[in-house]
């Protein structure tokens, strides 16, 4: 069976796409304009220092801690690790491949480099937050596919999903647009959803053992 969406999901794909770009694109005074004062100070007393990365979210800089920029943001980050943890942990509890095993390394990744950005505000961190996110979102398209269809194509699907990691994760570092990362891991995120859906409907006896 063909791997090309139906036509009833090219919306959802495009909407989740269009949605990353919209994020993206929201104003963010880091990016258009000067801080306000108050900030500013905080972060010359903070232990980090002024901040280097491209984006500063909407949670106020260094309130609870001076070496703490973005307190609840960085603590939030625990979830996503403690997740990752415990699905490593069910994997080799019942003797799962690598491959699914890779995917929740992914996930602790991409949480422990959130930490470290929201954490910190700093460029390095920014990319050890924003690359992973790319790389984890990889694994889970290359374990995504029937296990038919992987058999069949594997190499070339390997290919294809290490060509997406290293095609972004150098133009970014590049360019350095952050429309052009939320671009790029909508695109994969629309490709995990329409494996979803896929999925349930070739094998709509996961779908009612799921609900």
């Amino acid at each position: 069976s063909s791997l090309l969406p139906p036509p009833h999901l090219l919306p959802l794909i495009l909407l989740l796409a269009m949605e990353a770009a919209t994020e993206a694109l929201k104003p963010l005074w880091r990016a258009i304009g000067s801080p306000p004062s108050q900030e500013l100070e905080a972060e010359r007393r903070s232990f980090w220092g002024a901040v280097t990365a491209m984006l500063d979210w909407c949670e106020e800089n260094y309130v609870i801690s001076s070496v703490i920029a973005e307190f609840w943001n960085t603590l939030s980050n625990a979830a996503l690790v403690g997740l990752g943890w415990y699905g490593l942990a069910q994997c080799n509890k019942y003797g799962m491949e690598t491959r699914f095993k890779l995917c929740y390394i992914g996930l602790m990744v991409v949480g422990l480099g959130s930490t470290a950005f929201h954490c910190t505000l700093l460029y390095w961190a920014q990319m050890l937050d924003e690359l992973p996110m790319i790389w984890a979102t990889s694994m889970f398209l290359y374990v995504s596919p029937s296990e038919e269809f992987r058999k069949k194509h594997n190499v070339l699907w390997i290919g294809v999903v290490t060509a997406f990691s290293v095609v972004i994760t150098a133009v970014y570092l590049y360019n350095k647009s952050v429309a052009f990362h939320e671009m790029s891991y909508g695109f994969g995120v629309a490709g995990l959803v329409y494996f979803s859906f896929y999925n349930l409907k070739r094998f709509p006896q996961a779908h009612s053992e799921l609900w």
